[in-house]
């Protein structure tokens, strides 16, 4: 009897060992996404920013109409910075339980039944942490493919709004400002509801980016 116990106990001891080992890789695995997308943020973040360069040229009246922030020198349209994510959420547990080993001559049956019943519960529990890493993974996969794809558009419509904004290029831009020297305003309405989309479209960006992870 006690050998039988003692080679469940072993049993469950080796199923334990293998779960931990999968959950050291997976918590390699979500290290790398992590970095990924820490990244991607940052490309988004410095793709997003290019709108300054059309912002800082607003005056007052037209950032209140368009509802800018007044200050285009530091801040995406309506927009603060992406938060930073923290690697510790994933490595944060402490170092895993040393289980209790027996010999063949143990003799005490109630200390195996015990150390078994402790075992059970850590399987239970690191199953629970292993899920909660692999959907974690799953969210970080959707998670870049939405950060690459609003890069991509982002991209996509600023090219098209430069182009109507300034379709000659730095001759456009060269009219514009005598324009504005002789007390006109650098923009023109149809300018101003490009600029307004380009903003929004930011802002959508920005929420989808800075959504909850962890």
């Amino acid at each position: 009897m006690l050998r039988i116990d003692l080679a469940d106990y072993r049993l469950l001891c080796s199923t334990l060992a293998e779960l931990r080992q999968k959950i050291t890789v997976q918590k390699n695995r979500v290290a790398m996404l992590l970095d990924e997308t820490i990244c991607q943020r940052r490309r988004l973040l410095s793709a997003l920013g290019k709108s300054k360069t059309l912002t800082r040229r607003l005056t007052i009246l037209q950032r209140k109409q368009l509802g800018l922030l007044l200050d285009p020198g530091k801040h995406v349209p309506g927009m603060a910075e992406i938060p930073a994510l923290d690697k510790n959420h994933i490595n944060s547990e402490p170092d895993p339980a040393k289980l209790p080993e027996f010999s063949e001559n143990h003799k005490n049956l109630r200390e195996i039944k015990a150390a078994e019943i402790r075992v059970l519960s850590m399987i239970d529990e690191t199953k629970g942490r292993l899920l909660r890493l692999e959907l974690l993974e799953m969210r970080l996969r959707e998670l870049l493919v939405s950060i690459n794809r609003a890069l991509e558009v982002y991209d996509e419509q600023w090219q098209r709004i430069r182009r109507i904004i300034y379709p000659l290029g730095i001759f456009s831009v060269f009219f514009k400002n005598i324009r504005q020297f002789f007390g006109s305003s650098h923009f023109s309405p149809r300018d101003l509801k490009e600029i307004k989309f380009l903003g929004d479209l930011a802002g959508n960006i920005m929420k989808m980016a800075d959504s909850p992870v962890f």
